[in-house]
């Protein structure tokens, strides 16, 4: 998981100290903020066709779509009125994010090449 988002420790402990300290957010699980990063990673498209077209690719847009924050508190848990404050506290994050194909190519090739001698595989 190490290259799935270029995250340095204390971006990490900043993006962590904003959920942890926030009343509705602190009781997110790393579960569900791996899924929101996750997520975003994989809707990217969906996410930027809702944006006006001088948005960059480059940046997370301000505010997601009202179709995507109610896929994302459906499928992770998050309440939908706490959607808003977890993009704002993850979108720079989760808008790094390696999306998880090419992930798992990374891990498959790792094990090849690291692992398989070691008798480790992946499943």
């Amino acid at each position: 998981m190490i290259d799935l988002i270029i995250l340095t420790m204390s971006e990490l402990l900043v993006a962590l100290t904003q959920l942890s300290t926030h009343s509705a957010l602190k009781h997110v699980t790393l579960s569900q903020i791996l899924d929101f990063l996750s997520f975003t990673s994989l809707l990217k498209r969906d996410i930027m066709l809702a944006q006006p077209a001088t948005q960059s690719t480059d940046n997370a847009p301000e505010v997601l779509p009202p179709l995507i924050q109610a896929f994302f508190a459906d499928s992770i848990g998050i309440d939908l009125e706490r959607i808003p404050d977890t993009w704002e506290i993850l979108k720079d994050h989760a808008w790094k994010m390696t999306p998880l194909a090419e992930h798992v190519e990374t891990e498959k090739e790792a094990f090849r090449e690291f692992g398989w001698a070691r008798g480790l595989s992946k499943s």
